[in-house]
């Protein structure tokens, strides 16, 4: 069997060619039915990624309560005692609870669950997350309603 080459009428693209614009933004831009996928991969990353800078400075702060005392005190009324402090804890809070549910996703898609089904999966584990979100949320702000905090620093 031999080799037919390609005809000669018609152009060559080699989707790997980055000279053109075309090419790069078809790199970055999902196909349309892969939108859901996509973006939850993309929030999955960046959450992942928020959630280690977060853990860097948690060893961080770990690490102060030996060498650095007066650090480790700031840093445990910053979070504890201001306002900001636990609005960063909620945000946190917010970025475990989505990453979770994303990981339990893809988790369930390995096991060959839900593949034919990711919009309805993605739905209910994101409903599932938003619903755990604020119940966190309204567990970290109780010092707030109490009235315990009042500060926007320490």
């Amino acid at each position: 069997m031999a080799i037919v080459p390609p005809p000669k009428n018609i152009p060559h693209q080699d989707i790997h060619d980055v000279s053109s614009p075309k090419n790069v933004t078809k790199w970055i831009r999902p196909p349309a039915k892969a939108l859901i996928g996509y973006r939850a991969w993309l929030f999955h990353r960046i959450t992942g990624l928020i959630l280690v800078i977060f853990l860097l400075g948690h060893i961080l702060d770990i690490i102060a309560i030996k060498y650095f005392q007066s650090f480790y005190n700031f840093n445990d009324k910053f979070f504890t005692q201001t306002i900001i402090g636990l609005l960063v804890e909620a945000f946190l809070w917010w970025v475990l609870c989505f990453h979770g549910a994303n990981g339990i996703r893809i988790i369930l898609f390995d096991l060959g669950i839900g593949v034919r089904r990711q919009k309805t999966v993605f739905a209910i584990l994101l409903i599932l997350a938003i619903v755990t979100s604020i119940a966190g949320t309204v567990f970290l702000l109780l010092p707030v309603y109490n009235n315990k905090v009042n500060t926007l620093l320490p």
